[in-house]
């Protein structure tokens, strides 16, 4: 698997496996026996989501050259956004802050223009494009195109706080809505309401996520189940759990690009 690509075992949202080091002292059998049994339950550890499983089996058979040309006129990049927001080149050895895209100015220009995929063109691998002029900027992600990286605590009791998205500060926000917040059980991921053309729905980041958790309150069905209540600000809201369904929409819209262009080789 190409180093650009996240695996399994990189994933921060996969179930971690504990197994026991080989017999000291076991024969040589014994130890074939130790390491086939862990290389079985490590090929059987869920993923952390639909799309992220999808993504491994179809995505690595695209082939690319940054800035290709696709027509005379046209140049062709690839992007891939992390589960912390964090935007690099697709192909980029090491994915970390010190790689990553930071200027600003970059950032609001590149993600306002982010929408799905809807050119025919590697969507099944990049299912979200940011077209610029003569260039097409397609775009992968870990889980979601919209991570949300910074709180923008608003001063006065009108003012609404902000919500900051793929760590462009006040230049990309939407209004914070504690009232829609949402984990997903099987993951304990948190999301919240992102602009509709990214699908609605966007991905919190890790360390907020956690803050968050501290508030979180289950229901009678225990942590099989999304929370129903969030305080904030002294303030205890009803979880209303809407964003389930635009989580389930986007990525059944993914597995249906992957599945119909996953296989696609330029």
């Amino acid at each position: 698997m190409p180093d650009s690509w996240v695996s399994a075992d990189e994933d921060p949202g996969a179930v971690p496996i504990r197994v026991a080091g080989p017999p000291i002292g076991g024969s040589a059998n014994q130890y074939r026996q130790h390491k086939q049994s862990y290389d079985n339950r490590k090929m059987q550890r869920p993923f952390n989501s639909l799309s992220m499983s999808v993504r491994v089996i179809f995505a690595r058979h695209i082939h690319y050259t940054q800035g290709q040309y696709s027509d005379p006129k046209t140049r062709e990049y690839f992007y891939y956004i992390d589960h912390q927001g964090q935007l690099f080149l697709d192909d980029a050895r090491m994915k970390n802050f010190t790689s990553c895209f930071k200027e600003k100015k970059f950032l609001e220009f590149f993600f306002k223009r982010l929408k799905k995929n809807d050119s025919g063109h590697y969507a099944g691998a990049f299912p979200y494009i940011s077209p610029c002029g003569h260039e097409k900027n397609f775009v992968r992600c870990d889980d979601l195109p919209v991570v949300f990286t910074q709180v923008i605590h608003r001063q006065g009791e009108t003012e609404q706080d902000l919500f900051s998205y793929c760590n462009g500060g006040d230049l990309l926000t939407v209004q914070f809505q504690p009232d829609q917040i949402c984990m997903l059980p099987e993951s304990g991921r948190v999301y919240h309401p992102a602009p509709l053309k990214f699908g609605g729905v966007g991905l919190v980041k890790s360390q907020i996520a956690i803050e968050f958790s501290k508030d979180l309150e289950f229901g009678k069905e225990g942590e099989t189940s999304p929370p129903v209540h969030f305080s904030w600000k002294g303030v205890q809201y009803n979880l209303k759990n809407e964003l389930i369904e635009f989580i389930r929409k986007e990525d059944e819209r993914k597995l249906r690009l992957e599945k119909q262009f996953g296989s696609y080789d330029i």
